[in-house]
């Protein structure tokens, strides 16, 4: 992806380690489409790196196995494609919530529909 900025950082006892960030000119058409610019440019510019490390790590135990699960999806997600986020609830059987014209920011962009499906799973669970 063209918009990810990269740099390494020193790792104590180890290799040097990579970190990622979206550019934060393009932020808001990939992250935050659906949020209102003065908030996208303080998202952009407060935004925390990600260790790259978290693309190749593996879980050490699979609890949508086992435990009902639940999945929002982002319709219009420009940094997740959609079809990805279904991709990866079909297999846990979740139950799925989608927005259509959500972007990657959907809990910023629609809160309520977010707490709505957070409130489900816990009643579900309780």
């Amino acid at each position: 992806m063209s918009n990810l900025k990269q740099w390494t950082y020193p790792v104590e006892g180890g290799a040097p380690a990579v970190e990622v960030t979206i550019d934060a000119d393009a932020f808001p058409s990939v992250v935050a489409a659906d949020v209102p610019a003065d908030l996208t440019w303080v998202l952009a510019v407060a935004q925390r790196p990600l260790a790259a490390a978290v693309f190749e790590e593996t879980a050490a135990a699979v609890a949508w196995k086992t435990k009902p699960s639940w999945a929002l999806g982002a319709g219009a997600d420009e940094a997740i494609n959609p079809e990805v986020e279904r991709f990866g609830a079909e297999p846990a059987g979740a139950t799925v919530v989608e927005i259509e014209g959500a972007s990657h920011a959907v809990a910023v962009s629609h809160p309520e529909e977010v707490a709505d499906l957070i409130r489900d799973a816990v009643r579900a669970m309780s």
